[in-house]
């Protein structure tokens, strides 16, 4: 993988890039030259700390449910919770590298 930064070093990216808390998924997308682009993200009713929390701890459930961990129990609300904040980090990430891609190359990326 080359990085649109050749000081950045893309083999710290691939060898934990299966794991997407924000911390790796800002990692991913310096190879963009974005710094730190989830910590931008919040919305009215969901300041950044709280965002990142609830993301953080979707990663460290599904790590848990993932790897065997019993006596855990995860709730219908957890996964309601866990899928609003999903949702709307992605909406809001999406724009944020639609508009890096046209400041890198003069277009925007394509929709599906």
């Amino acid at each position: 993988m080359q990085a649109l930064d050749s000081k950045l070093d893309s083999s710290v990216l691939t060898a934990r890039l299966h794991q997407s808390a924000p911390k790796n998924v800002d990692n991913l997308f310096a190879f963009l030259g974005m710094s730190k682009p989830s910590q931008g993200i919040s919305w009215r009713k969901a300041g950044n700390d709280t965002l990142r929390s609830n993301l953080n701890g979707l990663v460290e459930t599904r790590n848990k449910i993932a790897y065997g961990t019993t006596g855990l129990t995860v709730h219908k609300a957890d996964v309601t919770r866990y899928r609003k904040y999903v949702v709307g980090f992605c909406e809001r990430f999406d724009e944020l590298v639609r508009h890096q891609v046209h400041t890198l190359t003069g277009r925007y990326p394509r929709t599906a």
